[in-house]
């Protein structure tokens, strides 16, 4: 890892809770949920989300993280190396 980063994890038997994009869509491999939308109003507009349980990890330069397969993530760059 370069910089600083946060992940944020979701196994994959949350995977209904996230509201994947149907099979064959030209997104079905990604979740309809914005993790940037505010808590409240994602659990009032996609109420599984509420049973899905995340992880957040940050990793600092030289850190490594293993993600297993089919684990849902998203990174954010929180600090760029130098």
């Amino acid at each position: 890892v370069s910089g600083r980063k946060q992940f944020t994890l979701f196994a994959p038997e949350d995977s209904p809770c996230l509201y994947p994009y149907p099979v064959h869509h030209q997104l079905d491999r990604r979740s309809r949920l914005d993790l940037r939308t505010p808590a409240s109003r994602l659990r009032r507009c996609f109420p599984r989300f509420a049973s899905a349980t995340k992880y957040d990890v940050v990793l600092e330069p030289g850190d490594v993280l293993f993600l297993p397969a089919w684990w849902w993530h998203e990174v954010t760059t929180e600090a760029v190396g130098a």
